[in-house]
């Protein structure tokens, strides 16, 4: 147990060849002695060494076994942390539906056992994900990156060099696409949500168009009325019926027939839907 725990300690340090033995020699024994959760543990790091070094293959070979372990004791937070890798694999392999998948059921397995520490950066995984797949919901991006640069700084952790380099980045080109005064405000949403409310707020997204979920098919230039159209782009964005109108200084009750109209004549059936065929008019 304490060589699985050296291996990840060496791996989140950014030491992965030397993580690789220590790793193997502890799989290896604990598989032997029947240990399932820790082994199940030791195998998702090695699979994230593994990964590192290339070795897609047997990285995602391991991955799922360790997954599957993790299912069968009901580990959940170690379950959550595999599901972390494996969206970051999935992406790499341009399997952003998969990734997606993954990210979510990590978020709810954090919040279902109150999982703190490590909520903050996935968090940032999923909003980044999110200006991967769907950029049309930057004030949503905004807010969770806020939520959990908040939270961080609420437990005193620290982020590693390149992961904050990321963030950064993020908030830059957020900053420059919505304006100043845009960002501001959603950032100060986020800044005031809770660990649960932005849990919430994550898991509302639209997820990746696929099968049955992909929205409705809409020729470039949509059937609505210039005010509908605002209406649709500002859903696509995430924002809530009161905040869109408060953006176009409009009663809540027009924009409630605004939304109506636009889901009617695009022939959705959801506000996940609009936000997905607003992706493609982008």
């Amino acid at each position: 147990l304490a060589s699985a725990h050296l291996g990840v300690a060496l791996l989140a340090a950014g030491e992965p060849q030397g993580a690789h033995p220590v790793l193997v020699t502890a799989l290896s024994t604990l598989e032997s002695l029947g240990l399932t959760g820790a082994a199940a543990e030791a195998a998702a790091a090695l699979a994230a060494v593994l990964r590192a070094d290339g070795k897609r293959r047997k990285a995602q070979e391991l991955l799922d076994r360790s997954l599957e372990s993790f299912r069968r004791v009901r580990d959940a937070r170690g379950l959550a942390g595999a599901l972390r890798i494996a969206a970051s694999m999935a992406l790499e392999g341009e399997e952003p539906e998969r990734a997606d998948r993954a990210l979510r059921e990590s978020l709810r397995l954090y919040e279902s056992i109150g999982e703190r520490t490590e909520l903050p950066g996935l968090l940032e995984e999923f909003a980044l994900l999110l200006r991967r797949v769907t950029p049309g919901q930057q004030p949503r991006m905004v807010r969770l990156l806020a939520a959990a640069d908040r939270l961080r700084a609420g437990l005193g952790a620290q982020v590693r060099d390149e992961w904050r380099s990321q963030a950064e980045r993020a908030r830059t080109e957020l900053s420059a696409r919505l304006g100043w005064t845009d960002f501001a405000t959603a950032w100060a949403e986020g800044v005031r949500m809770s660990s649960r409310t932005a849990v919430a707020e994550a898991l509302s997204a639209p997820a990746p168009a696929r099968g049955a979920d992909a929205a409705p098919v809409v020729a470039d230039r949509p059937p609505l009325t210039p005010r509908q159209v605002q209406v649709a782009l500002l859903v696509g964005e995430g924002l809530t019926n009161r905040q869109i109108a408060a953006r176009l200084d409009l009663s809540e009750w027009t924009v409630v027939n605004h939304v109506r109209q636009v889901m009617r004549r695009l022939g959705c059936t959801s506000r996940v839907q609009v936000a997905g065929a607003v992706g493609r008019w982008a």
